[in-house]
C-alpha cells in the first residue's frame, strides 16, 4: 500500500469537507430554507452540516483513493499544505462572516 496515496486521498477528502462546511455555514446564514432543511432533516442544523461534511469527506477520500495513481511524497506534501491553507482560509472567512453578522444585530 502506498502511504503517500493514502495521505493524498485523505487530504483531498478533507479539503472538500472544509469547503462543504464553509458553503453550508454561509449558505445557511443567508438562505433560511437551507438552514430549515438541515433542521428538518437532521433535527439540528449543525448535525446536518456535520453529517454532510463527514459523508463528503468519506466519499471524496474513497474516490481519490480509487482514481489516484501511486502518489509521491511531493504530491502528498503539496496536498497537505493546500489543506492547511484552505482550513485557515475557511476559518478566516467564517470568522469575518460571524463578526459581520453579530456587529449588525
Amino acid at each position: 500500500m502506498n502511504r503517500f496515496k493514502t495521505i493524498s486521498s485523505i487530504s483531498i477528502g478533507a479539503i472538500v469537507a472544509v469547503f462543504v462546511v464553509s458553503v453550508l455555514v454561509i449558505g445557511g446564514e443567508f438562505y433560511a430554507p437551507l438552514k430549515d432543511w438541515l433542521k428538518a432533516t437532521f433535527t439540528h442544523h449543525w448535525l446536518g452540516k456535520s453529517a454532510i461534511s463527514v459523508m463528503s469527506f468519506i466519499l471524496f477520500s474513497l474516490i481519490a483513493r480509487i482514481f489516484l495513481k501511486n502518489e509521491s511524497e511531493d504530491m502528498a506534501e503539496k496536498l497537505l499544505m493546500a489543506l492547511f491553507k484552505i482550513a485557515i482560509l475557511g476559518t478566516l472567512v467564517l470568522s469575518v462572516l460571524f463578526f459581520y453578522l453579530f456587529s449588525i444585530h
